[in-house]
C-alpha cells in the first residue's frame, strides 16, 4: 500500500486474536482472496475474517476518557506511540510456583534479554456500567431506575523488548478493574512495538502488587 502511495484511514483490532509471528503489533494477517473475502487459518482450517471479529464484543475505543494510543509507523514496521505502563518483574515472576511449559518459557526469557523488560501497557479504559463494583457481577441498568456506579476497566497489552528500545507484542487482557492498579509503579514512556513475534499468546492477570504471569 505504502508503495502505491497509499495509506490506511482505519483499523480494526481484534484482541482475543492471537499475536502475528510476522509483525507481533497485530494480529494475525488475514489472507485475502480474488473473491474479495479474507480469511483466517486456524488449526481447523480456514474462517471468514467476519465471523472471527464478530464472534465476540467489539473492543470499543473511541470517545474514552484514555483512549487508543496514537502514534506513527517506521520504515521498519514499528508502532511508535506513548503511554502508561507498569514494568513486569521476570526474576519475581520465575521465582513463583510455575511449573512446565511456563516455568520453562520464563527461564528461557530471563536469559535471553539481558534487561529483562517485560512492560503491561494501558491501550484502552471504559466505563462499564453493567459491573456492580462490589461484587463484580454483571447487574443490566434497569429502565427508569437510577444510573449505577460502574466501574472503570482497563485494556492492556503485554510487551516484550527483543533489542535495544523495541519489543514485540505477546498478550493482551480486557476487563481489568482500575481499582486494582491505584498502587502498580506506572511509568508515562514511548514504545516502538512491533518486529517477529512468538504466534502465542501470553496470559497475566492483574493484582494488587502490579501484573503476574498466569
Amino acid at each position: 500500500m505504502k508503495l502505491q502511495g497509499g495509506r490506511a484511514i482505519w483499523l480494526y483490532i481484534a484482541p482475543w486474536v492471537k499475536p502475528s509471528r510476522e509483525i507481533s503489533t497485530l494480529p494475525e494477517m488475514p489472507e485475502t482472496s480474488e473473491s474479495g473475502r479474507a480469511y483466517f487459518s486456524t488449526s481447523t482450517g480456514k474462517v471468514l475474517v467476519i465471523d472471527v471479529i464478530c464472534a465476540e464484543e467489539r473492543w470499543r475505543a473511541g470517545g474514552l476518557p484514555n483512549p487508543t494510543p496514537k502514534g506513527e509507523m517506521t520504515d521498519s514496521g514499528y508502532f511508535v506511540f506513548s503511554t502508561k505502563a507498569a514494568l513486569v518483574s521476570l526474576v519475581q515472576a520465575q521465582d513463583s510456583e510455575h511449573t512446565g511449559k511456563m516455568a520453562g518459557r520464563l527461564a528461557t526469557m530471563t536469559k535471553a534479554y539481558d534487561d529483562r523488560e517485560t512492560w503491561a501497557i494501558v491501550i484502552g479504559r471504559l466505563r462499564n456500567w453493567n459491573h456492580n463494583p462490589k461484587t463484580w457481577k454483571v447487574e443490566p441498568m434497569s429502565y427508569g431506575a437510577p444510573k449505577p456506579e460502574g466501574v472503570f476497566e482497563l485494556t492492556m497489552m503485554l510487551v516484550e523488548k527483543h533489542k535495544f528500545d523495541v519489543y514485540h507484542r505477546v498478550g493482551m487482557e480486557r476487563e481489568i478493574d482500575e481499582r486494582i492498579t491505584a498502587n502498580w509503579d506506572w511509568k508515562y514512556r514511548e514504545f516502538k512495538v512491533g518486529g517477529p513475534g512468538r504466534g502465542e499468546r501470553v496470559r497475566f492477570g492483574a493484582f494488587a502488587e502490579g501484573p503476574e504471569y498466569l
